[in-house]
């Protein structure tokens, strides 16, 4: 991962194959805390899907907002006013052997709606248009942990952040292994 803060633009960050996509065009809501507005990150007045956060270089403590086991850096997709998210987290191409994939998931603010999710797969595309729809989650306020097996045949997937009026999601610790 890049840090995903200064000096990093979205469009180069350094995340290996996983691939940002934003389908929505949307200009993100500013993260306010506690009357506090952090809006002191690369792209922070743009159109942006996932991007690589880094709660420390942002200056927020709050712990809903680190990673999972309070770590400083996870993807998040942060929500905005007025509409229903649409960014896409596509994993690199995997083995075509079924793996289990197993990531943390959250919602960062308990007082705005819960994040959903829906879980993608593919058959080695990386355009959302390529993708199968699996599932549709709504997450929990707090950590919770996310499993799947992929089905044959498919070597991608991909986390679609689709919450209507967000905060914003965070999505930690991903790994896939052979089944």
């Amino acid at each position: 991962f890049s840090t995903g803060m200064t000096g990093s633009e979205v469009t180069g960050d350094n995340t290996g194959q996983w691939i940002f996509v934003d389908r929505d065009g949307r200009v993100p809501r500013k993260i306010v805390i506690s009357n506090k507005t952090y809006d002191q990150f690369p792209n922070a007045s743009k159109p942006f899907g996932f991007m690589v956060w880094n709660h420390e270089k942002a200056g927020i403590t709050s712990t809903a907002w680190k990673g999972n086991n309070k770590s400083k850096q996870a993807f998040m997709s942060l929500g905005f006013d007025g509409g229903k998210k649409d960014d896409w987290l596509i994993s690199p191409v995997m083995p075509d052997c079924e793996p289990d994939v197993s990531m943390w998931v959250r919602s960062c603010d308990s007082k705005m709606p819960k994040e959903q999710i829906e879980i993608w797969v593919s058959k080695g595309s990386a355009n959302p248009d390529d993708f199968v729809r699996m599932d549709e989650l709504t997450l929990p306020g707090g950590w919770g942990r996310l499993y799947f097996t992929m089905p044959a045949g498919y070597t991608r997937f991909a986390i679609r952040a689709v919450t209507e009026n967000s905060s914003a999601l965070l999505i930690d610790d991903i790994t896939f292994a052979e089944n």
